[in-house]
């Protein structure tokens, strides 16, 4: 039977909304995010949203980075702010969680120091994390001055010395002097600011810039900008915070007058996955500044095998049914009640509705992108909310869906399956497992529909973002009392966790593969090892601690990301002009793949375009370029592992043209595409990219395969990626139809199993999976 439903009376209130069933006036500025957030909120409460403009406002109190802005606004004035013409967007900050020796000798970073001496300097490196030890000596230099230049802590309250720096970034800012003094023995407010009790964001700082004889970082002469950005409760980053962050980072670099790399080792699934969270367009126009120029490195996640993203479609008033296990509703603290956030998103033809299905059978009322476009439901298995869309007719931007399963006093969230129900025409829907809420270690995941590709999530989707992912690095190690210990698997493999692409527009995610497991790097003092709230905890052992007592072992996305960080601070010593997204390919480019990472030199949706070579890397960014092409060199690739057959589905091929030394040709080569069977369609190519792509189409029966070829004048590319044309992920590696261009992993199911329970401590808290 259906429950009874209330209506968003709140949000109806707020934003005028109309009868039901007539869109509401302001759905096109008021994100779904900020109108599920205004259907709890207090008339008096105030909000922090991220806006975006088509000129920045002027006569808005707001900290902006080109055309988005933060601004603050109580309830009763959302209405008038989403009146504004100029207003193209507004929603809630979404919450982001951290994504958690050898590793520099696997991507060859000691010989591209020793041929070259660049090691970061005059560079700035932020990192906007957990907080920073700044007194471990991987952040001294050898004169005893801190490398540090500034550190903002958003947990401390501004303490008026830096008043504009503290206005931007939203706490209180310490400058290098007053770090000094710490370390000097002198005393002063800088005393315990950036506490890093999680260890997360001073064992990045080392791998990006640490500056150890043992456990070097990549740009060990760079200067640190740290940012504690953790919310006080540990459980994530929020992206009004983290756009503080950014804002106060390009200031200090303004004020310094040196390049800039901002590293985000966090991230969720909350998003359109294609670049157009808020918080993703402010990464972009900080990448557009130049004089001094600005490149980011992102961790691309850890969201594998979780069975967190499905991928469907609809024909013309089809019916379908996504299910969702919920194996575990505990709530994570009396504070914090248990929660699930579903994120769909649906291209067109036409408008579809959705309803929720409890696990008792109890049906909510639909809510449709013609309305009505929320509803608030209480059921016996706990509350239900549903926000959705208007349809831009007849073709529009990608419909939005948020689902949000939660305690209700009356009714706690149960566990079982939850099914969402789904009407309409839609050639593609896309839903991810976006964030959750609960303690236990059993985490929601689907149950129909898995894809494991489109699993790089924002804010690593960024158009200019190097998004990182990860391979094994190391598999053994002596910690600090003397014991051993293996894991099986292999060293050199891309490691299981590590989330594949590519974004839902097609783009190539992630750029790169780099070491994330296990990486050893400098430990917070503050993080004791014994303690679960940190990210080397082992059941109260001191497994992951090496044998010197001041450096870790831990794993994950955020690893991999502060390398990419470290390499691109090499660059910019190189070039400090050299722009962000210039930067992002010539890394790409650099990548190698050999019999561990798939066999050719072709892009995979998992793999990236392979792992990095910080040799060729350098050479590149300092402007060297290959002169005959070597066709087992260049890469040729995909961005799917499968498609729909025409004419639901389209992806890109992508080339890159390369010597015998792997190095990128002149901007001068030209690439042409062909599928067989199918077509590409070769408009758009730019000569002048570092990576070639084009769109194409597979044409045939479901189970064919589609062979793509890449050809510079008479000569053909070694790798020929193919495609299968098919309905699902599943069906696609059915026997006698497996894709050929991205084989599976061969590692055995219990190192998988080591990799969850070696992350599973920080995923309970932090999500960093």
């Amino acid at each position: 039977m259906r429950c009874r439903m209330l209506m968003l009376s709140l949000l109806a209130c707020a934003l005028s909304w109309p009868a039901r069933g007539e869109a509401p006036w302001a759905d096109l500025t008021a994100g779904a995010g900020l109108r599920l957030s205004l259907s709890r909120a207090a008339p008096e409460q105030r909000l922090s949203l991220l806006t975006v403009w088509s000129e920045p406002p002027a006569d808005l109190p707001a900290t902006c980075l080109g055309r988005v802005c933060r601004v603050e606004v109580a309830v009763q004035a959302v209405s008038s702010l989403l009146r504004r013409p100029d207003l193209l967007l507004a929603d809630r900050p979404a919450r982001r969680r951290p994504r958690m020796d050898l590793a520099g000798e696997m991507v060859r970073l000691p010989q591209a120091r020793l041929e070259t001496d660049l090691a970061g300097r005059n560079v700035l490196v932020a990192v906007i994390d957990t907080g920073l030890d700044f007194t471990h000596p991987d952040f001294i230099d050898e004169e005893g001055r801190t490398r540090v230049a500034w550190l903002l802590d958003q947990n401390r309250p501004p303490e008026g010395r830096y008043a504009d720096l503290e206005e931007l970034g939203g706490g209180a800012v310490y400058h290098a002097s007053d770090l000094q003094a710490i370390l000097a023995g002198q005393g002063g407010t800088a005393l315990g600011a950036g506490q890093d009790v999680v260890g997360h964001g001073t064992h990045v700082a080392g791998i990006a810039a640490g500056d150890d004889t043992t456990y070097t970082g990549a740009a060990p002469r760079s200067l640190l900008v740290a940012v504690k950005a953790l919310r006080e409760d540990l459980s994530g980053f929020d992206d009004d915070r983290l756009f503080q962050a950014l804002a106060f980072s390009r200031a200090v670099s303004e004020r310094e007058g040196l390049p800039l790399v901002v590293n985000l080792s966090l991230g969720s699934q909350l998003g359109a996955h294609d670049g157009s969270e808020p918080i993703e367009l402010a990464l972009d126009e900080l990448c557009a500044m130049r004089e001094p120029s600005v490149a980011v490195a992102v961790a691309a996640g850890n969201d594998r095998g979780r069975g967190w993203h499905a991928r469907l479609s609809l024909q013309e008033g089809a019916e379908v049914h996504l299910r969702l296990l919920l194996p575990s509703a505990s709530a994570p603290s009396p504070t914090r009640p248990a929660s699930v956030t579903l994120d769909l998103w649906a291209d067109g033809p036409g408008p579809f509705e959705a309803w929720v299905e409890t696990p008792s059978g109890e049906l909510s009322e639909s809510v449709s992108s013609r309305g009505p476009l929320g509803l608030s439901a209480w059921t016996p298995d706990g509350h239900v909310s549903l926000v959705t869309d208007r349809q831009d007719e007849p073709f529009g931007a990608p419909q939005r869906l948020l689902v949000e399963l939660s305690d209700d006093p009356a009714a706690p969230l149960q566990t079982g399956t939850w099914t969402i129900g789904i009407r309409g025409a839609s050639r593609r829907i896309d839903a991810w497992v976006g964030d959750y809420e609960l303690s236990a270690l059993a985490l929601p995941r689907f149950l129909d529909h898995l894809d494991d590709g489109n699993l790089v999530g924002p804010p690593a989707t960024a158009r200019c973002a190097v998004a990182a992912g990860a391979v094994v690095s190391r598999l053994s190690w002596s910690d600090a009392d003397g014991g051993a210990h293996a894991l099986p698997g292999e060293v050199g493999t891309a490691a299981e966790f590590s989330s594949a692409g590519p974004t839902r527009d097609g783009r190539a995610k992630p750029e790169i593969l780099l070491p994330g497991y296990l990486v050893a790097a400098a430990m917070s003092q503050d993080a004791d090892p014994r303690s679960a709230s940190s990210i080397f905890y082992s059941g109260g052992r001191r497994d992951r601690v090496m044998p010197d007592g001041r450096h870790a072992l831990s794993g994950g996305t955020s690893m991999a990301s502060p390398l990419a960080a470290g390499l691109l601070a090499l660059a910019f010593e190189a070039d400090p002009l050299l722009a962000a997204t210039e930067l992002r390919d010539l890394l790409a480019v650099s990548g190698a793949n050999d019999a561990r990472l798939g066999g050719q030199e072709v892009y995979r949706p998992r793999f990236g375009f392979g792992r990095a070579d910080a040799v060729r890397f350098v050479r590149l960014a300092r402007g060297e370029r290959g002169r005959t092409l070597d066709p087992t060199q260049s890469l040729c690739g995909v961005s799917v592992e499968w498609l729909p057959p025409f004419p639901d589905g389209e992806a890109r091929v992508f080339a890159v043209p390369r010597d015998a030394e792997g190095l990128l040709l002149g901007d001068d080569t030209r690439v042409a595409f062909f599928a067989d069977p199918g077509v590409v369609y070769q408009e758009g190519a730019e000569p002048a990219a570092p990576i070639r792509s084009a769109r194409f189409s597979g044409a045939g029966a479901k189970g064919a395969r589609v062979r793509l070829s890449c050809v510079v004048e008479d000569t053909l590319f070694t790798a020929h990626p193919e495609v299968v044309l098919a309905e699902s992920e599943a069906a696609s590696f059915r026997e006698g139809s497996g894709c050929a261009s991205a084989p599976g992993s061969t590692a055995p199911f219990q190192g998988a199993m080591l990799v969850a329970l070696l992350l599973i401590v920080a995923a309970r808290r932090y999500r960093s999976g």
